[in-house]
């Protein structure tokens, strides 16, 4: 049992703790950067009410245990320890990430074919998540995830990808700033 409550209490707190930096960071957009993104203090207000849900589904019923698993899964890795899923929880980690994917706005792969089809509150709490995942493992700005994950992950599936790229470059600027 003492297993279960240290992997639960991990999952806890790396994930109430990315949860907090994705809206600190939306945070800062909105007292910082309006201007720039050309954002109304109503966009702001819709940003913030936004963020306060950011990955809730990883409390759900269906996703809670497998998140601990893939929460697991990471820091094993961190160690320097060799973790594999068994067949059974690679399913349930597997099924919990679609889940994931279909109910988050902040995830385009919910999208048919059009990434045009998010909307600017959909796009920023992207990159504040993508911020807040290069604030976890020290890095400055998330441009390099961005550019080197997300746009080649993204990229093949959307063709209408350019239409909101120069748009999240610019919301990643306000970071480096």
């Amino acid at each position: 049992m003492k297993d279960n409550t240290e992997k639960y209490n991990r999952f806890f707190k790396r994930t109430v703790n990315h949860i907090h930096r994705v809206q600190n960071n939306m945070l800062y957009l909105v007292t910082n950067h309006l201007n720039p993104l050309e954002l109304s203090m109503d966009d702001a207000t819709n940003l913030m009410h936004n963020v306060m849900n950011h990955d809730r589904s990883k409390f759900s019923i269906n996703q809670f245990k497998p998140y601990v698993e893939i929460t697991e899964y990471h820091y094993q890795k961190a160690q320097g320890t060799e973790h594999k899923y068994t067949d059974d929880i690679q399913k349930i980690v597997d099924k919990a990430i679609n889940e994931h994917y279909l109910v988050e706005n902040h995830h385009p792969q919910r999208l048919e074919n059009s990434l045009s089809t998010m909307n600017k509150y959909e796009l920023i709490e992207v990159i504040c998540d993508l911020q807040a995942m290069a604030n976890e493992f020290n890095k400055d700005s998330c441009r390099d995830y961005f550019i080197q994950t997300w746009v080649v992950k993204h990229k093949k599936y959307f063709k209408d990808f350019n239409t909101v790229y120069m748009f999240m470059i610019k919301v990643i600027e306000c970071f480096e700033s």
